[in-house]
Formats: C-alpha cells, structure tokens, sequence
C-alpha cells in the first residue's frame, strides 16, 4: 500500500490487492512501459527519488525485472547526479520537475567535462512539467525526456516521447498500455475533443480503494471510472493535456481561473526562480489571484516587472492581484507543491 503525496490534505493509503496474477492486463502493461521507455537488460538505473512513492519503486522494480542494476542517490544535487552519470554510465534515471530544472541551472563549463552519453531515459512525471523547460531539457542534454502522468492511486496513464514532445511540449501524451481514459463534465458527461472536463482512468493495476476511508473512495469513482482531480483536454490526435487540479481552481467573481495557465506565464520571467499560484479569500469577489514568488538571487525580478509581463500575456481577471515574495515554496520530496501550506499563511497574515 502506497500513500498518497497530501498536497491538499491528509495522505491517504492506495490499498491493492496482491492478486496480480488475476487482473487481465497487468503483464501488458509491464512490457510496455519497458519498451516505451527504453529498458533493457543492459539497464543502470539511478534512483533519485524517495522509493516510498510510487514511480521511483516502479522504475526500480522493472530495472530489476530486466537484471539491470540499480545506483541509489540518498539525497539528489544536480552536480553529483551528472557526475555519477558519467562515473557509472546511467542508462535511466526518473526525476520530477524540479530536478529537471536544476539539472539546467548546471553550468555548461561543468558539464562539458562530463561524458553524459549513456543516458538514453530520463523519465518525469509527479508534477507539472512547463513546456519551456521540457524543450530547453531536450536542446541541452538530447533526446532522452519522457513525461508521463499518472497517480499513485492508477499508476501510469499517458505518456510522450522525446520525439513526440518536440512537436507538443504541452502535452503528456497518448494513453498508455492498456489504459481506458474518458473526460467528464461536472454532470457526468463525456466531453468532445479540445474541451475542458474533469479525467478519469481505469486499468488493470489502480488502486481499490482508499484504506479505511469509504467516504474518500466514493467521492473519486463514477462507476469504474476514477480521477486524482486534475482537469484535462484531448485534441483530435488523442494527444492529453493537463489544465489543473480542480481543488486549484480560482474562482474570482464566478470566474473559474487555472493557476497552472499563470504560473507557466510567470515562470518564463527571467528574474524568477519558482512560482505557485493559488486563491486568496477575498469578501468581494470570493477570490482574488494570489502569487508566491521565488525571486532570483543574482537578478531578483521587481514586483511591477512581473506584473507588466501577466499584463502582455494573461487577461485581467489572471493578473495577479497579490504578489508574495518567499525564499522557498514548500514542495513534497516529488516535487509538489503543498498549496494547503501556502493556504494557511493566509490564515495567519
């Protein structure tokens, strides 16, 4: 049983049944997240992540699947990273966002140095990945980013390739293995292409429910269907994009805003190293857009500076109303943000 991240609330405990052997389409998809992400008998992967959570044990127990070897990094720094990349010729790694990020803050004076090479899969998933970064990832250290999104509650459910990201850096991908995914409206119907609607996903290895929470496993299920909460659209390739959590959703004078939409406009700002954007209570409109800024230490971006460049690129409603600049935001070990967090600082002023 793997408990979920908590960005919200309270971890809840994703209980299985052991009885894999009994589920049609677990082998199915097993084999294709081997192939699709490139492992093979030759594997040396590097785990960087907690193995209390769902994808890093994932990709460690199919390495072992495959009689590769696994590198255990206790506690990730980008430097070391790539260093041991180089010492130890690391096929395959999974990281969230954030070290991507930091992986591309490495000066190329120190990585010239480095025969990075081997490393043929670098898998992302856990949080969402700006497409800036993504494409920037792929210029700097080649065709070896994959994005997947998935839960710890239904595993992985869609994922792109290197080759596919260049042509859609916005989207996670086309369904993956044998995944059965439909996009619901709040009155349970089933949006057409290129229209917003709350995800759903069914396959052979979700979770059965919630341990010891019945309350918790019914407010997720519409029949087999389940969703982590997070809002979606599908073009007419059947290519799926995240749009944002629905417990994110702002709602400024019965307006629905997504944070995700303003923290990508913000996060292009040169001047600004993180962004997490969230609703502040307001008596008058509900909810005014509220954005917690991580300046950058050498060349910190001004408050009238972010807020002229949300002008060129977001309509007024998205501006943010409320700018807060804090040294860190507070993220889980995969790279999450915890909002409830940030949420309380506006409880205490």
């Amino acid at each position: 049983m793997i408990y979920t991240s908590g960005t919200t609330g309270r971890p809840k405990g994703a209980a299985r049944s052991t009885d894999f052997a009994a589920k049609p389409g677990v082998m199915e998809y097993l084999f294709t997240s081997i192939s699709f992400f490139r492992f093979d008998e030759n594997e040396i992967h590097l785990v960087c992540c907690p193995l209390y959570h769902s994808a890093p044990a994932y990709f460690g127990i199919i390495t072992f699947v495959m009689g590769g070897t696994l590198l255990y990094m206790p506690r990730f720094d980008a430097k070391q990273f790539l260093e041991l990349v180089d010492q130890y010729k690391i096929t395959s790694t999974h990281l969230v966002p954030t070290m991507v990020t930091r992986l591309l803050d490495v000066p190329t004076s120190f990585t010239d140095r480095l025969d990075l090479s081997s490393l043929r899969s670098v898998v992302c998933g856990a949080a969402p990945l700006f497409p800036e970064v993504k494409l920037a990832f792929l210029d700097r250290y080649g065709p070896c980013l994959f994005e997947y999104y998935g839960a710890t509650e239904t595993g992985i459910n869609t994922a792109i390739t290197p080759e596919e990201m260049r042509q859609r850096p916005g989207s996670v991908g086309k369904v993956f293995a044998n995944n059965e995914l439909v996009i619901y409206d709040e009155r349970c119907n089933v949006m057409p292409d290129n229209e917003r609607g709350i995800l759903y996903m069914y396959n052979s290895i979700m979770m059965d429910g919630y341990y010891q929470n019945d309350q918790a496993t019914a407010e997720v299920y519409r029949g087999k269907y389940m969703t982590a909460g997070d809002v979606a659209v599908r073009d007419a390739e059947g290519y799926y994009y995240i749009v944002d959590r629905v417990k994110d959703m702002i709602i400024r004078g019965g307006v629905n805003i997504y944070p995700i939409e303003i923290e990508e406009v913000i996060s292009r700002i040169p001047g600004v190293d993180d962004v997490a954007v969230l609703g502040q209570p307001d008596k008058e409109l509900g909810e005014i857009v509220a954005a917690f800024i991580v300046p950058n230490r050498q060349i910190p971006a001004t408050e009238s500076e972010i807020i002229d460049y949300c002008t060129q690129e977001l309509a007024n409603v998205k501006i943010p109303s409320n700018i807060i600049f804090i040294d860190a935001i507070p993220r889980t070990p995969t790279g999450k943000i915890l909002k409830r967090e940030l949420r309380e600082r506006f409880q205490t002023g």
